[in-house]
């Protein structure tokens, strides 16, 4: 006995409701994540300043890096279904040319996620180990410390994730609406993610606005991929 295969409606519901809830979990946790950060910030206008105060309490610091090595366990089916479910929806037989994107984008922005989550993790596990022993040998680990490694690696994640990223929105780029915008907007921080590792590279102060505007993009993509996927939901006609 076999089944039906499900009816477009169907699959189309299926994708609308799956992108909203990988889009609304990525938006909740970069939410909470700011929000928790900003209350953590130290105190300071120099990296030995803000590592002293931090020694002296670090505690909403650390949790505020706790929310954030969960956005790659967030991003990841984010970009996921977007890549796999709206570029590249699996109908038909053969390769496509949104398919082969859709794989290629992912498979990079599956290699981001471990740097910039240990990026992150760092801060409460080696830097905070350091923190409590030796305030010099905490300096380098410190994540806000451009000259540091834990900043050097995020950049290098973000961009590997910003070559992803613009692979999977090229199929895009010519749908019209929510993904149009969508699409866009993704491969503009995707570029930027790029180009703030490059600035760093050069030792250039360009890189921290630029890695800073590409993040803030990534809300606009998550909500116009929550609008899509909301007409997904409706019925057609």
């Amino acid at each position: 006995m076999t089944t039906a295969p499900p009816d477009a409606a169907t699959s189309g519901r299926a994708l609308g409701r799956c992108l909203i809830a990988a889009a609304a979990a990525y938006l909740m946790l970069v939410l909470v994540m700011t929000a928790v950060t900003a209350l953590g910030a130290p105190q300071g206008d120099n990296v030995v300043a803000q590592v002293a105060d931090l020694a002296r309490d670090d505690t909403v610091y650390r949790w505020g890096f706790f929310f954030a090595s969960l956005l790659p366990a967030a991003m990841v089916p984010f970009m996921a279904v977007v890549a796999l479910g709206v570029a590249a929806p699996a109908e038909g037989e053969g390769i496509t040319e949104a398919r082969l994107c859709g794989w290629a984008g992912i498979a990079l922005v599956a290699a981001y996620a471990p740097l910039s989550a240990a990026a992150y993790a760092s801060q409460y596990t080696v830097f905070d180990w350091l923190l409590r022993r030796d305030l010099t040998a905490a300096a380098p680990w410190y994540f806000n410390n451009v000259h540091g490694g834990p900043y050097t690696f995020d950049l290098l994640a973000y961009a590997i994730w910003g070559l992803g990223a613009i692979i999977i929105a090229w199929p895009l780029l010519r749908r019209s609406g929510a993904l149009h915008w969508m699409s866009w907007t993704l491969v503009a921080s995707g570029l930027l993610s790029m180009a703030a590792f490059g600035l760093h590279a050069l030792e250039s102060d360009l890189a921290s606005a630029a890695t800073l505007t590409s993040a803030v993009l990534t809300v606009p993509v998550a909500l116009a991929a929550i609008v899509y996927g909301w007409g997904r939901l409706r019925p057609p006609g």
